[in-house]
């Protein structure tokens, strides 16, 4: 991975605290200049951050970001509040895991896109219609 698609995915992780949410909207230009350019770094940088996200940055429940920033991967335990696993991140991530399997054809980005639905998203849906839950606490 060389040239704009690297300098995109890499500032996404350079720096620790960096809000998650801005982020995921660049891979998923990626993945979709990949789709309508042809461009292989674009799909290599897409595919890059979907693999470290999903394999590296996720809790259990397949979120990922604590108060919608990246956390210390080295630090995981502190990151355990109540603003952990932020939604949309969460959604967007899911939005890239399809595009990763429409190219591949590998089961690991349904495996982490149907984990994500069932374990975070639809577990942060309210018991009245319209209730949603922003944030998915896995601490207290």
């Amino acid at each position: 991975m060389v040239g704009g698609a690297q300098k995109v995915v890499m500032r996404c992780f350079a720096k620790r605290g960096r809000i998650f949410s801005a982020q995921i909207p660049k891979i998923a230009g990626l993945a979709r200049l990949y789709e309508v350019e042809g461009d292989e770094k674009a799909r290599t940088g897409a595919e890059y951050f979907f693999n470290e996200v999903s394999t590296k940055r996720s809790y259990a429940n397949g979120g990922h970001s604590e108060s919608e920033h990246f956390y210390d991967m080295n630090d995981v335990n502190r990151t355990l509040k109540p603003n952990t696993a932020e939604t949309c991140n969460s959604f967007n991530m899911v939005k890239i895991a399809m595009h990763v399997f429409e190219w591949n054809q590998n089961t690991k980005p349904m495996d982490f896109a149907e984990k994500v639905t069932l374990n975070h998203i639809a577990a942060n849906i309210g018991k009245e219609p319209g209730e949603y839950g922003y944030f998915l606490s896995l601490g207290s």
